[in-house]
């Protein structure tokens, strides 16, 4: 399964397993965490670019919709959020030391 078909396929209320094992088909999640540096750097490079491109492409939908916010106004452009577990990162940790068993069961506790 590619990407495409991921987004195309993946329910709406999927749990977080259902998108960790849709994921498994795009992507061998048990592999990344012996990326090396190098490698670990080409694919964050590619991570950030797909992102981007999503947050583009989520703009391009949202300029036109008509939805509206619990308030009666316009929805502002936004962010989608995640399907998947919730994983723990620098931007989000604070000052605590990481936690790198989600590299292994992937935020599935």
């Amino acid at each position: 399964m590619n990407l495409i078909e991921f987004a195309k396929m993946a329910p709406v209320n999927q749990t977080p397993e259902e998108f960790i094992a849709m994921m498994n088909e795009v992507l061998p999640l048990d592999e990344v965490k012996d990326l090396t540096e190098e490698e670990g750097l080409a694919f964050f490079s590619a991570v950030q670019w797909l992102y981007d491109f999503a947050i583009l492409l989520t703009e391009f939908h949202q300029q036109d919709s008509e939805m509206e916010a619990p308030d009666g106004h316009d929805m502002a452009p936004c962010l989608p959020g995640t399907r998947g577990p919730f994983i723990e990162n620098l931007l989000t940790r604070g000052p605590g030391k990481p936690d790198f068993t989600p590299l292994t069961h992937f935020g599935l506790k």
